[in-house]
Protein backbone atom coordinates (compact mmCIF):
# COMPACT_ATOMS: atom_id res chain seq x y z
CA UNK A 1 0.00 0.00 0.00
CA UNK A 2 2.70 2.15 0.35
CA UNK A 3 4.92 1.94 -2.49
CA UNK A 4 1.55 2.27 -4.55
CA UNK A 5 0.98 5.61 -2.71
CA UNK A 6 4.26 6.26 -3.38
CA UNK A 7 4.01 5.60 -7.35
CA UNK A 8 0.44 7.64 -7.55
CA UNK A 9 -1.88 4.41 -8.18
CA UNK A 10 -5.70 4.97 -7.52
CA UNK A 11 -6.99 4.34 -4.03
CA UNK A 12 -9.32 1.95 -5.11
CA UNK A 13 -6.68 0.08 -6.94
CA UNK A 14 -4.29 0.18 -4.08
CA UNK A 15 -6.69 -1.86 -1.79
CA UNK A 16 -7.79 -4.12 -4.27
CA UNK A 17 -4.38 -4.91 -4.66
CA UNK A 18 -3.05 -4.90 -1.35
CA UNK A 19 -5.89 -7.63 -0.54
CA UNK A 20 -4.95 -9.84 -3.40
CA UNK A 21 -1.13 -9.68 -2.49
CA UNK A 22 -1.76 -10.32 0.98
CA UNK A 23 -3.71 -12.83 1.60
CA UNK A 24 -5.47 -15.37 -0.71
CA UNK A 25 -5.16 -13.44 -4.33
CA UNK A 26 -8.84 -14.02 -6.01
CA UNK A 27 -10.96 -14.32 -2.97
CA UNK A 28 -9.11 -11.38 -1.30
CA UNK A 29 -9.41 -8.89 -4.09
CA UNK A 30 -13.37 -9.91 -4.84
CA UNK A 31 -13.70 -9.34 -1.34
CA UNK A 32 -12.52 -6.06 -1.23
CA UNK A 33 -13.31 -4.78 -4.39
CA UNK A 34 -17.15 -3.43 -3.56
CA UNK A 35 -15.97 -2.00 0.06
CA UNK A 36 -13.27 0.16 -1.89
CA UNK A 37 -15.43 0.87 -4.69
CA UNK A 38 -12.79 -0.85 -7.50
CA UNK A 39 -14.05 -0.84 -11.35
CA UNK A 40 -14.78 -4.04 -12.85
CA UNK A 41 -11.37 -3.09 -14.47
CA UNK A 42 -9.04 -2.63 -11.53
CA UNK A 43 -10.60 -6.43 -9.98
CA UNK A 44 -9.48 -7.53 -13.52
CA UNK A 45 -6.11 -6.05 -13.79
CA UNK A 46 -5.63 -7.25 -10.28
CA UNK A 47 -6.64 -10.93 -11.13
CA UNK A 48 -3.91 -10.90 -13.86
CA UNK A 49 -1.48 -9.55 -11.96
CA UNK A 50 -1.69 -12.34 -9.01
CA UNK A 51 -2.34 -15.29 -12.01
CA UNK A 52 0.47 -13.97 -14.05
CA UNK A 53 2.68 -14.20 -10.96
CA UNK A 54 1.46 -17.29 -9.86
CA UNK A 55 1.96 -18.79 -12.98
CA UNK A 56 5.49 -18.15 -13.15
CA UNK A 57 6.55 -19.41 -9.13
CA UNK A 58 4.25 -22.70 -10.75
CA UNK A 59 7.37 -23.40 -12.30
CA UNK A 60 10.02 -22.14 -10.24
CA UNK A 61 8.94 -23.21 -7.08
CA UNK A 62 9.22 -26.57 -7.73
CA UNK A 63 12.70 -26.63 -8.93
CA UNK A 64 13.99 -24.19 -5.90
CA UNK A 65 12.58 -27.03 -3.47
CA UNK A 66 14.05 -29.72 -5.27
CA UNK A 67 17.87 -27.52 -5.23
CA UNK A 68 17.73 -26.36 -1.58
CA UNK A 69 16.26 -29.76 -0.31
CA UNK A 70 13.28 -28.45 0.92
CA UNK A 71 11.28 -31.17 2.47
CA UNK A 72 7.68 -31.53 2.12
CA UNK A 73 6.47 -30.18 5.18
CA UNK A 74 9.13 -26.76 4.50
CA UNK A 75 7.83 -26.82 0.60
CA UNK A 76 3.79 -27.27 1.59
CA UNK A 77 4.30 -24.33 4.19
CA UNK A 78 6.26 -22.11 1.91
CA UNK A 79 4.29 -22.21 -1.17
CA UNK A 80 1.06 -21.68 1.01
CA UNK A 81 2.71 -18.58 2.04
CA UNK A 82 4.59 -17.13 -0.92
CA UNK A 83 2.23 -17.55 -3.76
CA UNK A 84 -0.38 -15.33 -4.28
CA UNK A 85 -3.49 -17.58 -5.21
CA UNK A 86 -5.17 -20.71 -3.97
CA UNK A 87 -5.22 -23.33 -6.86
CA UNK A 88 -1.80 -21.98 -8.17
CA UNK A 89 -0.77 -22.76 -4.24
CA UNK A 90 -1.82 -26.90 -4.76
CA UNK A 91 -0.81 -27.09 -8.31
CA UNK A 92 2.81 -26.02 -6.87
CA UNK A 93 3.01 -28.22 -4.34
CA UNK A 94 1.59 -31.15 -6.92
CA UNK A 95 4.60 -30.10 -9.11
CA UNK A 96 7.03 -30.72 -6.25
CA UNK A 97 5.17 -33.95 -4.93
CA UNK A 98 2.26 -35.73 -6.80
CA UNK A 99 1.26 -37.49 -3.97
CA UNK A 100 -2.02 -36.67 -2.46
CA UNK A 101 -1.97 -37.77 1.22
CA UNK A 102 -1.83 -36.76 4.73
CA UNK A 103 1.82 -35.55 5.69
CA UNK A 104 2.81 -34.39 1.76
CA UNK A 105 3.21 -31.31 0.01
CA UNK A 106 0.13 -30.49 -1.01
CA UNK A 107 -1.76 -31.39 2.40
CA UNK A 108 0.67 -28.91 4.00
CA UNK A 109 0.20 -26.52 1.46
CA UNK A 110 -3.96 -26.32 1.88
CA UNK A 111 -3.37 -26.29 5.45
CA UNK A 112 -0.80 -23.31 5.38
CA UNK A 113 -3.25 -21.32 2.53
CA UNK A 114 -6.54 -22.24 4.43
CA UNK A 115 -4.91 -20.06 7.58
CA UNK A 116 -4.33 -16.92 4.98
CA UNK A 117 -7.99 -17.04 3.48
CA UNK A 118 -9.21 -17.09 7.16
CA UNK A 119 -7.90 -13.59 7.61
CA UNK A 120 -9.70 -12.51 4.87
CA UNK A 121 -12.40 -10.68 6.91
CA UNK A 122 -10.00 -8.74 8.77
CA UNK A 123 -8.07 -7.65 6.11
CA UNK A 124 -11.33 -6.77 4.25
CA UNK A 125 -11.96 -4.56 7.37
CA UNK A 126 -8.72 -2.88 7.83
CA UNK A 127 -8.51 -2.01 4.08
CA UNK A 128 -12.14 -0.67 4.51
CA UNK A 129 -11.38 1.15 7.04
CA UNK A 130 -8.26 2.79 5.82
CA UNK A 131 -10.57 3.73 2.55
CA UNK A 132 -13.54 5.18 4.18
CA UNK A 133 -11.34 7.06 6.16
CA UNK A 134 -11.79 10.05 4.18
CA UNK A 135 -14.64 9.29 1.91
CA UNK A 136 -16.95 8.66 4.90
CA UNK A 137 -16.26 11.56 6.07
CA UNK A 138 -16.95 13.81 3.03
CA UNK A 139 -19.96 11.89 2.16
CA UNK A 140 -21.36 11.79 5.57
CA UNK A 141 -21.42 8.06 5.69
CA UNK A 142 -20.96 5.99 8.88
CA UNK A 143 -18.75 2.87 9.34
CA UNK A 144 -21.35 0.88 10.20
CA UNK A 145 -23.72 1.48 7.54
CA UNK A 146 -20.42 0.59 5.12
CA UNK A 147 -19.85 -2.32 6.42
CA UNK A 148 -23.75 -3.59 6.51
CA UNK A 149 -23.64 -2.93 2.50
CA UNK A 150 -20.25 -3.86 1.43
CA UNK A 151 -19.06 -6.69 3.81
CA UNK A 152 -18.05 -9.66 1.72
CA UNK A 153 -20.93 -12.25 2.62
CA UNK A 154 -19.38 -14.92 1.02
CA UNK A 155 -16.72 -15.38 3.22
CA UNK A 156 -19.27 -16.12 6.11
CA UNK A 157 -19.99 -18.95 4.08
CA UNK A 158 -16.38 -20.19 3.72
CA UNK A 159 -16.53 -20.29 7.60
CA UNK A 160 -19.66 -21.87 7.69
CA UNK A 161 -18.46 -25.07 4.82
CA UNK A 162 -15.75 -25.06 6.75
CA UNK A 163 -16.94 -25.94 10.39
CA UNK A 164 -19.18 -28.53 8.19
CA UNK A 165 -16.93 -30.50 6.91
CA UNK A 166 -14.48 -30.15 9.76
CA UNK A 167 -17.59 -31.98 11.70
CA UNK A 168 -18.06 -34.45 8.72
CA UNK A 169 -21.47 -33.25 8.06
CA UNK A 170 -20.48 -33.08 4.16
CA UNK A 171 -19.37 -36.70 4.63
CA UNK A 172 -15.33 -38.06 5.07
CA UNK A 173 -12.69 -37.20 2.71
CA UNK A 174 -13.06 -39.17 -0.45
CA UNK A 175 -16.91 -39.48 -0.09
CA UNK A 176 -19.29 -38.99 -3.23
CA UNK A 177 -20.41 -36.11 -1.59
CA UNK A 178 -17.20 -33.82 -1.31
CA UNK A 179 -16.43 -34.96 -4.93
CA UNK A 180 -19.52 -34.00 -6.33
CA UNK A 181 -18.80 -30.57 -4.53
CA UNK A 182 -15.48 -29.96 -5.80
CA UNK A 183 -16.20 -31.12 -9.09
CA UNK A 184 -18.44 -28.09 -9.66
CA UNK A 185 -16.66 -25.79 -7.93
CA UNK A 186 -14.17 -26.29 -10.71
CA UNK A 187 -16.63 -25.52 -13.35
CA UNK A 188 -17.89 -22.74 -11.50
CA UNK A 189 -13.98 -21.51 -10.93
CA UNK A 190 -13.25 -22.36 -14.52
CA UNK A 191 -16.06 -20.37 -15.74
CA UNK A 192 -15.00 -17.21 -13.59
CA UNK A 193 -11.40 -17.49 -14.55
CA UNK A 194 -12.52 -17.24 -18.29
CA UNK A 195 -14.92 -14.52 -17.62
CA UNK A 196 -12.20 -12.61 -15.84
CA UNK A 197 -10.47 -13.37 -19.12
CA UNK A 198 -12.30 -12.26 -21.84
CA UNK A 199 -12.90 -9.14 -19.29
CA UNK A 200 -9.32 -8.08 -19.28
CA UNK A 201 -7.98 -5.81 -22.55
CA UNK A 202 -4.47 -5.23 -23.39
CA UNK A 203 -5.40 -1.33 -23.68
CA UNK A 204 -6.95 -1.27 -20.01
CA UNK A 205 -3.86 -2.38 -19.19
CA UNK A 206 -2.03 0.51 -20.90
CA UNK A 207 -4.58 2.81 -19.58
CA UNK A 208 -3.32 1.77 -16.34
CA UNK A 209 0.50 2.71 -16.78
CA UNK A 210 1.60 -0.45 -15.79
CA UNK A 211 1.22 0.31 -12.43
CA UNK A 212 -0.83 -2.58 -10.92
CA UNK A 213 1.42 -5.13 -12.73
CA UNK A 214 4.74 -3.12 -10.95
CA UNK A 215 3.23 -3.12 -7.50
CA UNK A 216 1.98 -6.63 -7.85
CA UNK A 217 5.08 -8.03 -8.87
CA UNK A 218 7.03 -6.23 -6.62
CA UNK A 219 4.75 -7.23 -3.27
CA UNK A 220 4.38 -10.71 -4.64
CA UNK A 221 8.26 -11.30 -4.76
CA UNK A 222 9.22 -9.49 -1.76
CA UNK A 223 6.64 -11.90 -0.01
CA UNK A 224 7.55 -14.92 -1.96
CA UNK A 225 11.15 -14.65 -0.83
CA UNK A 226 10.75 -13.21 2.60
CA UNK A 227 8.82 -16.49 3.02
CA UNK A 228 11.36 -18.47 2.07
CA UNK A 229 14.07 -17.09 4.05
CA UNK A 230 11.51 -17.27 7.05
CA UNK A 231 10.92 -21.34 6.22
CA UNK A 232 14.49 -22.20 6.33
CA UNK A 233 15.55 -20.13 9.75
CA UNK A 234 12.45 -21.44 11.65
CA UNK A 235 10.30 -24.34 9.83
CA UNK A 236 11.63 -27.83 11.08
CA UNK A 237 12.17 -30.88 8.12
CA UNK A 238 9.30 -32.02 9.98
CA UNK A 239 6.17 -31.00 11.08
CA UNK A 240 5.45 -31.52 15.28
CA UNK A 241 2.15 -32.39 15.05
Amino acid sequence: MYYAKRIGMDRSMIGTMAAACGVCGISAAVATSTAVRARPSDLALAIATILGFGIITMFVSPIIGKTIGLSDYQFGAWVGTGILNSGQVLATCLAFNPTIAPGTAVAYGEIWNVVRVISIPFVVFFITVWFWRCEAESEHISLAAIFKEKFPVFVLGFFGMTALSSLNLLGAEGSATLKLMREVMSWIFGIGLVGVGAYIDIQEIRAAGGKPLHVGLVAGFLKYVIALIVILMFIPKQAAF
